[in-house]
């Protein structure tokens, strides 16, 4: 009789316990740094040209201030959308980028 209640309560119990400690899966985050001339148009987006002439539209990031930059050459790290987006006026790609983290680089923006 003992050994019954045993394993019913290990019937029970384990799956419960291990059901428990299975912990929601973390979101893993892919950061890349892209570097480039920082652009904003007439709508006020934020546009990153980088070195292989790709633009990229630059969300504002409530840690970074994006307005102090335009105009130079920055690095900027953080997630790039995996599917671009197409420029309506130019056709072309434009990836999505959201910004963690901004640090001036080195090179010349042409006006």
């Amino acid at each position: 009789m003992k050994l019954w209640c045993f394993l019913l309560v290990i019937l029970f119990i384990f799956p419960a316990a291990v059901v428990s400690q299975s912990a929601t899966p973390k979101k893993t985050t892919h950061q890349i740094t892209i570097t480039g001339c920082l652009t904003k148009n007439s709508h006020g987006e934020y546009d990153l040209i980088d070195q292989k002439g790709v633009h990229n539209l630059v969300y504002k990031s409530e840690r970074v201030d994006l307005e102090s930059y335009v105009g130079q050459s920055v690095a900027l790290t953080g997630e790039q959308s995996a599917m671009p987006s197409t420029d309506t006026g130019t056709s072309r790609p434009m990836p999505h980028f959201v910004v963690d983290k901004l640090q001036q680089a080195s090179g010349n923006c042409s006006k």
